[in-house]
């Protein structure tokens, strides 16, 4: 997957980078990557990447997805984590 963000930088310097599983559209305009690094957001500025040490039960986030009141679901290889409403 190639996400390319004209003005706002470029996915090479994701967190990320390229080997991306999965990518959502957040309700607030954050786009959010699931890969083998954990789950990393793009706010139009800069990335934040969260790992095991934030709360993820393993570090490959295989899918998203984000419930109206903002809480991330992703699914790893041992299970799905929760995470509250994250900015």
């Amino acid at each position: 997957m190639y996400a390319g963000f004209m003005g706002a930088g470029d996915y090479r310097t994701s967190p990320n980078s390229n080997n991306n599983y999965t990518a959502v559209l957040a309700p607030d305009g954050g786009l959010w990557f699931g890969g083998i690094n954990g789950i990393s957001r793009f706010d139009g500025r800069g990335w934040r990447t969260y790992h095991t040490r934030d709360g993820l039960i393993e570090k490959h986030g295989y899918s998203l997805a984000i419930a109206p009141d903002g809480t991330i679901w992703v699914g790893t290889e041992n299970g799905v984590s929760c995470s509250g409403a994250v900015e």
